[in-house]
């Protein structure tokens, strides 16, 4: 049974208070799954948390769905919005969703979920830094290709990256 993992992560680098506060409950918000197994990843910008977001509820269904798989085990941090998310998700999807927290304070059973963010963000950061250079623009999370460059940048990381059992590229 395939162990995937997902996380939310705040994308952004703002200066002001006001502005930061207003990321992290919109556009700034992203939610990384991370497929242990095969090393597939998708990251999506979500407008809000939780099962209120049809498009994130969409893209989960889309990524299990073509993992190829009919069983997963899905492990959040227990957050109370990423799981009323899993949850819609479980009542939607084809596949068998068995779910699980980690351990509270266990930063060890979270070592998967942080590290496919941590790449993510790394990658976002690189997409985005080349666009400003290249176009002589400011890219910030409430950019309307952000979303794009979140997605696309889960997208490369799973193509191109050496993960899987077999540590070779897709």
């Amino acid at each position: 049974v395939n162990l995937v993992v997902a996380f939310y992560c705040y994308s952004g680098n703002s200066v002001s208070m006001k502005e930061t506060e207003r990321l992290i409950d919109g556009p700034g918000t992203v939610m990384v799954i991370f497929d242990t197994y095969t090393g597939a990843m998708m990251s999506c910008q979500v407008s809000t948390k939780g099962r209120k977001d049809v498009f994130a509820q969409a893209a989960v269904k889309g990524f299990l769905g073509a993992l190829g798989t009919k069983k997963i085990t899905l492990q959040t941090d227990g957050e109370p919005s990423l799981k009323d998310l899993m949850h819609a998700v479980r009542e939607k999807s084809p596949v068998e969703i068995l779910y699980r927290n980690s351990p509270v304070g266990d930063s060890q059973s979270n070592g998967a979920a942080e590290n496919a963010v941590e790449k993510c963000e790394c990658q976002v950061r690189a997409m985005t830094r080349q666009l400003e250079s290249r176009y002589k623009v400011d890219l910030s999370p409430s950019s309307w290709i952000f979303p794009w460059i979140v997605r696309h940048a889960s997208w490369v990381l799973t193509r191109f990256n050496t993960h899987g059992p077999l540590k070779r590229s897709s």
